[in-house]
């Protein structure tokens, strides 16, 4: 459990969080010309705790602190996502096995199909934000995905990448770059995210 449940120690994590980022350079591993192109993201999102798409915490910063947790109880169906100091922002309701439920974010309710349509490449699924506006993630390699924006033309704003190693908020899995700071695109590609995760883990 990840979970900051106090203030201050939500205050000192992310403080933490400030202090690494300043130091924080891409992983070596990655091909050169991945390098290049991921330098211009200027936002990180440290995913930590499980390697599990349904229960991780996310920590970071763009131009305001930010905190995710998803937690799924064991052998439960349905995935509550939090935000900052304790705010419920998301339910992922799953059906059994592989199939898919539906996804209540805010007071919107959504198949989760919504949030995995096909995209305009085989290797990418779309998804349209709260106010229409459409993106998609594209597998970039097994377990790493590219986010583009799809309008007026396909131009890539995030990352996700494998990213093993050991932060100052503990043992980090993954990384996610990006280049905005809107409250509603974050969560919504999280979301995506999240569900591409889990259904290219299956």
């Amino acid at each position: 459990m990840c979970f900051l449940t106090e203030n201050v120690i939500y205050s000192t994590a992310l403080h933490t969080v400030r202090f690494a980022l300043i130091f924080y350079h891409a992983p070596a591993s990655l091909p050169m010309d991945t390098l290049v192109w991921l330098s211009w993201l200027p936002y990180n999102l440290f995913f930590t705790g499980r390697d599990d798409p349904r229960n991780h915490c996310l920590i970071g910063e763009d131009v305001v602190p930010r905190f995710f947790l998803f937690e799924t109880p064991e052998r439960q169906l349905k995935t509550t996502v939090y935000s900052n100091n304790s705010s419920k922002v998301a339910l992922l309701f799953f059906g059994s096995g592989k199939q898919l439920g539906s996804a209540t974010i805010g007071s919107r309710v959504v198949p989760m199909t919504d949030l995995l349509s096909p995209g305009s490449q085989h290797n990418a699924r779309a998804f349209c934000t709260s106010d229409g506006r459409r993106f998609e993630w594209r597998k970039a390699s097994p377990g790493e995905y590219d986010l583009y924006a799809l309008q007026p033309a396909a131009v890539r704003i995030a990352a996700f990448r494998r990213y093993s190693k050991t932060t100052p908020v503990g043992k980090s899995t993954g990384l996610l770059q990006y280049t905005f700071s809107q409250d509603d695109l974050l969560l919504y590609s999280i979301l995506a995210l999240c569900l591409n995760r889990w259904i290219d883990a299956m």
